[in-house]
């Protein structure tokens, strides 16, 4: 097994599990909104850190397997031909880079609906919050 299957293998669960925890429902609830941010941030700051090795691998890759310059192959082919070849390293650190993505919006957003709820709640005291409302 290379390195990068190994990389690939022994990081597949966290991969999961940073979908799993953009798959879930964000909380109407602060207390719980806040937790969902804090495990947002952690798996942000270890995806960040996936990306950057998958990166490295892909790049590594890249090198390895770049094709010697011929009079039959082109500018374009030899592209075309890294491409193909690191397909498999381009695959994962896309998938990863889209999630690093996806945990940084749902930080925002957390973000964002805290706020939404703070200013709810000072502008509105009247209002129950909504552990009360139950």
């Amino acid at each position: 097994m290379n390195k990068f299957e190994e990389f690939k293998s022994v990081h597949a669960q966290e991969i999961v599990n940073i979908q799993e925890m953009l798959r879930r429902e964000l909380s109407d609830e602060p207390e719980l909104l806040i937790t969902q941010a804090k495990e947002c941030e952690a798996l942000y700051g270890r995806s960040l850190f996936l990306l950057a090795k998958a990166n490295s691998y892909l790049d590594q890759a890249e090198w390895e397997r770049l094709p010697h310059p011929s009079k039959l192959m082109t500018a374009m082919d030899r592209r075309t031909s890294i491409k193909s070849s690191c397909a498999p390293e381009r695959e994962l650190r896309d998938i990863i880079e889209g999630l690093t993505n996806a945990t940084k919006s749902r930080i925002m957003l957390c973000s964002t609906l805290l706020n939404y709820m703070r200013d709810l709640y000072v502008s509105q005291p009247h209002l129950p919050k909504p552990s009360e409302a139950k």
